[in-house]
């Protein structure tokens, strides 16, 4: 069996001597064997959990991740499909942050003084492309999801509302639909159905229901706490 001294190791892997040191003193990688000099000796099965360690430090685990993740063994795939999405997302940022970039290059040949104002509004936009992901929002069409950005900034009280009871009624335990908790879900629904309608937007109330977006149990709830609600005249 191969054994290499930590200085070979290094020059084998590209990882530094200080940072292989390092990797000892945390209990990462451990050398297998300490020479009675105090060498350090690396055996092919270090070698083999060092390429490990480069990968997924490569695909921005920390160190300290990367510990518990060969430890547990079995869940290093989760881990990496997780980091896949988080890889993702980070994609998409830097893809909406270009583009606005280049909507701040196309005005600054136009204008002579810059709109500050309008570059925060900007920023503002992108940043809600980003929050809205994690809500229904997300199935909805590119068109559908600017007008729903929109209707967010102008109407962020009731739009955020209607976010969350849209979570609840994709739960599991929705309580009492004629009692507290079904009026104010009632109201969410209503309040958000009336500024979609204002603003034009029905299709942003239509989709819930035509693409699924909210269970079957959920919409059934839902039906039973309108008939109950009686909004104050």
């Amino acid at each position: 069996m191969s054994q290499w001294k930590i200085k070979q190791i290094s020059e084998l892997t590209g990882v530094s001597v200080r940072m292989l040191h390092h990797y000892d003193e945390i209990g990462l990688l451990k050398p297998t064997v300490r020479a009675e000099n105090g060498y350090r000796l690396y055996s092919e099965q270090n070698l083999a959990r060092l390429q490990q360690i480069v990968t997924l430090k490569f695909f921005g685990f920390s160190l300290g991740q990367i510990k518990a993740m060969l430890q547990q063994k079995n869940g290093i795939k989760k881990e990496l499909l997780a980091q896949q999405q988080v890889l993702d997302d980070q994609v998409e940022r830097l893809h909406e942050t270009k583009k606005a970039l280049c909507i701040v290059l196309q005005r600054c040949e136009h204008d002579k003084a810059l709109n500050w104002k309008n570059f925060v509004a900007l920023i503002e936009r992108s940043k809600m492309a980003q929050e809205i992901k994690k809500t229904w929002a997300c199935k909805l069409d590119k068109v559908q999801k600017q007008h729903y950005i929109e209707l967010r900034r102008m109407y962020p009280k009731q739009v955020k509302a209607w976010e969350k009871v849209v979570e609840q009624l994709n739960g599991k335990d929705l309580g009492d639909a004629e009692g507290a908790g079904g009026k104010l879900v009632a109201k969410a629904f209503l309040d958000y159905q009336t500024i979609t309608i204002k603003q034009g937007l029905e299709v942003l109330t239509s989709v819930l229901f035509d693409k699924n977006i909210i269970s079957e149990q959920g919409k059934a709830w839902l039906v039973k706490a309108l008939v109950a609600y009686k909004p104050k005249s």
